[in-house]
């Protein structure tokens, strides 16, 4: 029976992720996904070059084509208990037997048979006992409880370093392509994430996108929403950097999908590369302002379901009096506040 106080609170968490061709084509060719598991607590990545188990310890090697027979180790009469998810989430207690010490590599023996197929156990090269589920992706974790019999056999008892994730492929970036979806199968109510680039032959990774949290992955569908995006350069034709953008939408009462849309305002700033965008509801009237200009624009976003992405700027989508015509507001931009 696994412990209230140790079980894992996952919530399977649906992330949306927009990626527009001219943030990657020619330059990356894969999308990294990293998590936090709460507020103030370190990023670390869920995907990897290739779909692998949840293992421990962290820095254990994968199993050698040659069995290593390891140390002597006396763990007979002690227990050594493990949370793991391979598909249903339980503790698997391992009770070891025999006359006294025995080789690591015999008792790793003894943890894979008492699995229930759930966990493989081996000696690494290093000569170190490795844990891993027998399921890769991220449905699978891992997390070795503190006992006497985990300190002897050398794997970590203290959280996080206890606690093991499985990992997904990366998310392959494809021309055309703009809005990608990953489910994080072991997500939490406190959950954050942040997104990269990345080019698969070279190394090569983009900044990070801005965390963003679980509650915000959640709301309207993917089909209500459409990202729009903005890409800024200076007279000399540098990318500005770090340049304010707001958007604000004014309360209308409106109901999507059951869900009022509440209005307020979404601000956020270019990137190195000038680059910022916004996630909107699709059919809403929005205003645009830009830090440090004059420009303030009105727009709808667009309700054509063919497209996922839409340049801000675009006076396809000005509503019929502005037409991106550059005028200067009687307020200071990007007040907040209620005109």
């Amino acid at each position: 029976m696994v412990s209230s106080l140790q079980v894992p609170n996952f919530q399977e968490t649906s992330l949306v992720i927009v990626a527009n061709d001219e943030a990657f084509v020619g330059a990356y060719n894969e999308l990294e996904v990293w998590r936090s598991p709460g507020p103030g607590q370190s990023f670390k990545e869920i995907t990897g070059a290739f779909w692998a188990p949840a293992r421990l310890p962290a820095d254990g090697e994968d199993e050698p084509p040659v069995v290593v027979a390891g140390p002597l180790i006396d763990v007979v009469g002690q227990t050594l208990s493990v949370i793991a998810r391979n598909g249903d989430l339980s503790q698997l207690d391992f009770d070891f037997v025999g006359a006294g010490a025995a080789l690591l590599k015999d008792i790793a023996i003894q943890i894979t048979s008492q699995s229930g197929g759930r966990l493989k156990s081996y000696v690494d090269v290093n000569q170190k006992l490795v844990l891993e589920t027998t399921v890769a992706g991220a449905s699978s974790y891992l997390q070795v409880l503190p006992t006497t019999a985990a300190i002897f056999l050398g794997l970590p008892t203290e959280l996080p370093t206890s606690e093991a994730f499985g990992k997904e492929r990366r998310i392959p970036l494809l021309p055309g392509v703009s809005q990608y979806t990953f489910v994080d199968q072991a997500g939490s109510p406190t959950s954050s994430y942040k997104t990269r680039f990345r080019n698969s032959v070279t190394g090569v990774t983009s900044e990070f996108s801005l965390p963003f949290t679980n509650a915000q992955a959640i709301g309207l569908g993917p089909s209500r929403l459409i990202t729009g995006f903005l890409s800024l350069v200076g007279n000399d034709g540098k990318p500005l950097a770090y340049t304010e953008v707001s958007i604000r939408s004014n309360f209308r009462g409106q109901l999507v999908d059951g869900k009022l849309i509440a209005g307020g305002d979404l601000v956020d700033s270019t990137n190195s590369e000038g680059y910022v965008e916004f996630v909107l509801v699709r059919g809403q009237p929005y205003t645009l302002g830009i830090a440090g200009t004059n420009i303030v624009k009105d727009f709808t976003a667009p309700t054509d379901s063919s497209l996922t992405t839409f340049p801000l700027l675009d006076p396809a989508y000005g509503n019929a009096d502005d037409y991106f015509k550059v005028r200067v507001p009687n307020i200071p931009t990007l007040a907040r506040g209620s005109i």
